[in-house]
């Protein structure tokens, strides 16, 4: 093999093993967040990662507002109950929320095996991602750490400490937000 093709055969070999390691870089991204596609749906975890708009909503037990006067601004089904949405704010670009898309869109935010216990459920805020007329809700319960999608029965376990992230979080986005809005 003269000198000409051997360096053609070394530049064909980079190239290869650049195709290989890409493919290998995609393959384990995509498994990092098998489950997680599974448990949310291809379309709600392609908004949850895309949408243009995000809406944080404060949510009430529906027992703990039978008597107040203000009317409830929705209703979510989430995990077989009913939530009412006591405020909702606009928090589309506030700081942190791309992280939190990508948290939510990870296997290892999970608890896949952990067993369902006899936790009352405390939903206490969800956030609505929207684009063009499609919607997803992915409420959070912060007294059995798990998340629920609006319309299913079924919840996922979320790691407890992401779960407190993003009590947090979603308290500095609405005062962030409603600071920002003039409010």
């Amino acid at each position: 093999m003269n000198q000409s093709n051997r360096g053609k055969a070394v530049i064909v070999g980079i190239i290869l093993l650049a195709l290989l390691l890409s493919g290998y870089s995609w393959w384990h991204q995509f498994q990092k967040s098998r489950r997680c596609r599974e448990f949310l749906g291809t379309e709600a975890a392609q908004l949850i990662r895309l949408a243009p708009q995000v809406v944080l909503l404060r949510l009430e037990q529906e027992s703990a507002v039978a008597g107040s006067l203000n009317r409830p601004k929705g209703i979510l089904r989430i995990g077989g109950d009913t939530v009412l949405v006591s405020q909702h704010v606009e928090i589309t670009g506030t700081p942190g929320l791309s992280h939190a898309r990508h948290a939510l869109l990870q296997d290892v935010n999970y608890q896949w095996d952990a067993s369902q216990s006899d936790c009352v459920s405390q939903w206490s805020f969800a956030l609505r991602f929207a684009q063009d007329g499609e919607d997803v809700i992915i409420a959070f319960d912060t007294q059995c750490n798990r998340i629920g999608l609006n319309g299913a029965e079924r919840t996922g376990p979320f790691v407890p400490e992401r779960m407190r992230t993003f009590a947090e979080k979603s308290d500095e986005w609405e005062t962030r937000a409603l600071t920002e809005d003039g409010r």
